[in-house]
């Protein structure tokens, strides 16, 4: 009861203040307060994360260059990783298709957003206006993840190629396989993001990436 009264006495202060960073943070602890409660305040929970993530977005837009945005996109991870766990946790009230399909939707949001990019392109073009447009159109608060997550599976679809979309967590590996055909497969692992990242440089060290990389860069000096 403490926790909540002051999560909304710093919440109204923040707002007073118009301190934006602030507002965040407190909005993303207090969806981890109602996640914590359980499954029946998962509903709670994921509203609490979409104000947050909405709010977030408003600052992304003004983020600058393409590298500006990913930096800023790098320091909110939690709050994507929380928001797609409580989806996966409220299968039994909205189903489990559902649950998944907006699951996918947040890790798109918060990752490099290449399902998102792909939509975006299909219906819209790939002038950056456009883009910037669909982008505030795809975040905005209280959007229908579900039928977002539905809208990313129809663009495999349309795109005709197997898709893998994931998200590693503090200690949960997430993935996503899409196929042609529309089947979705959610697979969940238990396992450590720091043994995630290592595996991740191994492979990318035995694909020559890196090297391809350094390569590319020392080209263009």
């Amino acid at each position: 009861d403490s926790a909540l009264a002051n999560y909304s006495d710093g919440l109204r202060l923040a707002r007073a203040a118009e301190s934006r960073d602030t507002e965040i943070e407190l909005l993303g602890g207090l969806g981890d307060f109602y996640y914590r409660r359980g499954h029946r305040e998962l509903g709670a929970a994921v509203a609490y994360y979409d104000s947050a993530a909405a709010l977030r977005a408003t600052f992304a837009a003004h983020a600058g260059s393409d590298a500006g945005r990913m930096s800023y996109a790098e320091l909110g991870t939690d709050l994507f990783e929380h928001w797609a766990l409580a989806w996966l946790g409220r299968q039994e009230d909205v189903g489990r298709e559902a649950s998944e399909l907006a699951a996918l939707a947040v890790a798109e949001r918060g990752r490099a957003q290449a399902l998102l990019d792909l939509l975006r392109r299909g219906q819209m073009g790939d002038s950056a206006a456009a883009l910037a447009g669909e982008r505030s159109t795809l975040q905005r608060l209280g959007a229908d993840l579900v039928q977002e997550g539905c809208e990313l599976k129809a663009a495999v679809q349309a795109m005709g190629a197997p898709t893998l979309a994931y998200m590693a967590s503090k200690d949960t590996l997430l993935t996503w396989l899409i196929l042609p055909s529309g089947e979705v497969t959610l697979e969940r692992q238990a396992v450590r993001r720091d043994s995630v990242t290592q595996l991740v440089a191994a492979i990318r060290t035995h694909l020559g990436a890196d090297d391809a990389l350094g390569r590319t860069v020392r080209s263009l000096e």
